[in-house]
């Protein structure tokens, strides 16, 4: 064989091993079922959050209930698809199989009888070894009501194999008079074309049963974000310095750095917790770092809180080269620490957004997103909140504000519990 002739029969190899892979559909049928595995486990993760107290987020049960219902609609299409695709594909394989015996036999015929698959195979062999590997390891398991293919094989095991059409597939019509004796370079050139062609049609059919999954796949993937969020939260507070209170529930943990002064140093770096009744700034962080790298003493504790409708106003800015600093200002009225302060929020937040959260725990807002009754025992508390002190008489002129727990007469200092 010519060094041209091999280099060549070497470039065919090369793509043959490719297309190999592009016809198996692994990337495809992989999707399939881990969409279908995901999809099946939403609804134990979110009642994992439920039993370790998380009471917010109450969509989570709605958009896995609709994720499954969506996904039982389409998976059978899918499904199906793909394997009718695999089909139409098997027919051209078989051609391009024969194609490669007739180069063989005219490579023989000129006195270079080495085979020109060899490291690569037929396409018709891998797909049959596919299909008996897919048998063996028990192809068709189902998941979630849907199949769950092992590659090609695993697909085309799921279906009887009928007869091929008379007149042969899209490439049998480009081959057609590859007769014995036909040159190598033409039968090279016939090849060639037949893989690219096939090459195409299965990418369209790849993009066409990627387009029948719709948003199924973006919504799944945003609802694994959001429960890796709240465990998070939860993974944060099960670790905080200080207790929650009674009937006190945790929305949101955040990392952020108090602004304390203008001195980096006197910014106590940590975490900040919004729940239904605080809002609760905690130090966490190494300190005395040599060159802000190495070693350090480990520093956590509650450096402010405040009941969280003592929030008057929460405004917003974005600082530093392209606006990578993202600020949030609190505003506090009677009960609170301040009169204000600011705080730089982490965990790749934006401040506007942030600063939205906190308005919708100041105002009561995040009640609706409540698991079960909206109506909190906060609420019951300030509705139902006495008016007078019960030992001096005096007339409480402190405003009570959703997270309040006691209120002290400034009078005689008796401590009256709310709740």
């Amino acid at each position: 064989m010519s060094d041209e002739l091999n280099t060549k029969v070497a470039e065919l190899r090369t793509k043959l091993e490719s297309l190999q892979d592009l016809v198996a559909m692994d990337d495809v049928t992989r999707q399939l079922g881990d969409l279908a595995t995901t999809i099946t486990g939403l609804p134990a993760k979110v009642k994992q959050l439920r039993d370790k107290g998380y009471l917010y987020a109450n969509f989570l049960e709605q958009k896995t209930t609709t994720l499954d219902e969506q996904w039982a609609a389409v998976r059978g299409s899918v499904s199906q698809s793909i394997q009718d695709e695999l089909q139409r594909a098997q027919d051209q394989i078989e051609e391009i199989d024969d194609l490669w015996g007739k180069l063989d036999a005219a490579l023989a015929q000129g006195g270079q009888p080495a085979p020109t698959r060899t490291g690569a195979g037929s396409l018709g062999a891998k797909m049959q070894t596919a299909i008996q590997s897919a048998q063996k390891a028990g192809a068709g398991a189902k998941i979630a009501g849907a199949v769950k293919p092992s590659g090609a094989g695993g697909a085309l095991s799921q279906m009887a194999q009928p007869p091929k059409p008379a007149g042969g597939g899209l490439v049998k019509g480009a081959m057609s008079g590859a007769a014995t004796g036909t040159k190598p370079d033409a039968l090279i050139s016939q090849l060639d074309g037949a893989m690219s062609r096939l090459s195409s049609e299965v990418d369209g059919a790849k993009r066409r049963i990627e387009g029948m999954y719709g948003e199924i796949p973006n919504n799944v993937s945003q609802t694994v974000s959001q429960i890796y969020l709240i465990e998070t939260y939860l993974e944060r507070a099960g670790e905080a310095s200080f207790p929650l209170l009674a009937g006190e529930a945790i929305y949101m943990v955040v990392e952020a750095e108090w602004k304390k002064g203008k001195d980096k140093d006197d910014n106590p770096d940590g975490l900040l917790y919004i729940t239904n009744q605080r809002v609760v700034m905690e130090q966490k962080e190494k300190v005395g770092k040599k060159l802000g790298m190495f070693g350090g003493k480990a520093v956590q504790g509650l450096v402010w809180e405040s009941p969280v409708g003592a929030i008057t106003d929460v405004t917003f800015e974005k600082k530093g080269m392209f606006g990578g600093i993202d600020l949030v200002t609190l505003k506090f009225g009677s009960g609170g620490p301040f009169g204000e302060t600011t705080l730089e929020v982490k965990d790749g937040l934006h401040a506007k957004w942030f600063a939205g959260k906190l308005k919708q725990a100041a105002s009561g807002e995040i009640d609706a997103e409540r698991v079960g009754e909206h109506k909190t025992l906060t609420m019951e508390a300030v509705a139902d909140a006495p008016t007078m002190c019960p030992s001096c008489g005096a007339t409480f002129t402190e405003p009570i504000v959703r997270g309040m727990t006691q209120i002290t007469c400034i009078y005689c200092g008796t401590v009256v519990r709310l709740g």
